[in-house]
């Protein structure tokens, strides 16, 4: 009968099948995925919250040995090993998923799911430090302690544990390598006192980068515009073009949104709309099409912000450059490569009060040199873990593709388009 009806919650099940089914539920990535097999050799059905009891069931057990274990003195599993001249502690934490008190629900004010930091430390000899993988360091042994908690100390007393049980009271030093979050020196200063404490390199660079951009601000022109060091800022130029007659190309390619307005005069719609802070009433187009491709090839356009103007030209067929110049009524800036920053060189932007008309009475501002790329991923995923917003909203989208819109418009017919 228990065959036929399958497996439910809270059933009583034998130690033999509970081997079973804990060993399909590691193997596997969820409980649905779990039971889903469990069904394939067992011939029944198997419900993922008959799982996710037993996960829990057995976790209990597991934790109650482990308390009693912590409870005795660690004893060294190789006392003769020779002392090791360092000991390393990792520790790091991420976001993980967890079912809710009102999971699998159908009507409940609880929620369904809920997310938990997980706390992990690693610990290893120095010697135990191989060499590389596949680009990644290899480990000939280490252990590998994990908790959900908000503080750390009880990661701290676990992962000290089995320390010790390896070799870590013996080490001449010790080193703890963290991201910086203050949990981490908690734990190390707590459980290993006086040990060496290092940033790491991928969290070091954040923390310089948020440095620099609190010192210097990553938008520096629109500060400058805010500030009134051009006066009223009355007009924007901006020139986007590259070389490209590649006919497989996607940007060749009508019927996918190829052609240089889609590519590029996006950026020349929007920066001025950053500048400006406020969208444009109406807009005016000329449009080149190449005549094999159907794609605007050239494009220069016009858009009226009410006694203020972006003026701007992209093309894919042309010379390659790109240049921003914000006009005000006391100075000018400009930005020399404005959106695609060398990924050898600095970036430079010029403040002026044309006081010389050969541009040599400009205060040059000087960039370091920048992955654009990865600093888009970083904010990306720094909104994502931590909820913050985004520099570019959907919103913001929307209202370019509303500008692009009146410009192709007003392409077609010859005349201004209301945005």
């Amino acid at each position: 009968m228990r065959q036929r009806w399958g497996l439910r919650t809270k059933q009583e099940l034998t130690p033999a099948l509970e081997d079973k089914l804990a060993f399909t539920i590691t193997a596997t990535g969820s409980f649905s995925e779990a039971a889903a097999l469990a069904e394939k050799w067992l011939g029944s059905s198997v419900d993922d919250s008959t799982l996710h009891v037993l996960t829990q069931r057995l976790g209990e057990r597991a934790e109650e040995q482990l308390q009693a274990r912590l409870k005795t003195v660690p004893q060294e599993s190789a006392p003769q090993r020779i002392a090791s001249e360092l000991a390393i502690f990792e520790l790091d934490g991420w976001q993980a998923r967890y079912r809710g008190p009102g999971f699998g629900k159908k009507k409940t004010k609880k929620k369904r799911v809920e997310w938990h930091e997980v706390k992990v430390g690693v610990f290893y000899l120095q010697e135990q430090a191989g060499g590389k993988s596949k680009d990644r360091g290899v480990l000939s042994e280490k252990v590998v302690v994990s908790w959900v908690e908000e503080g750390g100390a009880e990661l701290g007393r676990r992962l000290h544990w089995e320390a010790v049980r390896r070799g870590a009271g013996r080490a001449q030093h010790i080193l703890v390598l963290g991201d910086g979050a203050p949990w981490i020196w908690n734990v190390a200063a707590d459980r290993w006192m006086g040990a060496t404490e290092l940033l790491d390199f991928y969290h070091a660079s954040e923390h310089v980068w948020a440095l620099g951009r609190a010192l210097y601000g990553e938008d520096q022109a629109k500060e400058w515009v805010e500030e009134g060091r051009i006066g009223e800022l009355v007009s924007v130029q901006t020139a986007f073009s590259y070389f490209n007659r590649d006919a497989t190309n996607i940007l060749n390619r009508k019927e996918v949104g190829g052609g240089a307005l889609y590519d590029v005069g996006c950026y020349a719609v929007n920066t001025s709309r950053y500048l400006y802070g406020r969208e444009p009433a109406r807009a005016i187009a000329l449009v080149e099409r190449d005549p094999e491709f159907g794609t605007d090839r050239l494009t220069s356009g016009m858009l009226d912000y009410g006694g203020a103007h972006l003026t701007f030209t992209c093309g894919t067929q042309v010379v390659p450059y790109q240049r921003v110049n914000a006009f005000g009524t006391k100075g000018r800036i400009e930005i020399e490569i404005p959106f695609n920053a060398p990924a050898g060189a600095p970036c430079k932007i010029f403040l002026d009060d044309g006081s010389t008309l050969n541009c040599s009475s400009a205060e040059t501002t000087i960039f370091p040199i920048v992955d654009q790329y990865s600093l888009q991923a970083e904010a990306f995923s720094r909104a994502v873990r931590t909820g913050g917003s985004v520099e570019n909203s959907i919103e913001v989208a929307v209202g370019n593709m509303r500008v692009i819109d009146a410009l192709f418009r007003s392409a077609e017919s010859g005349r201004w388009e209301t945005v």
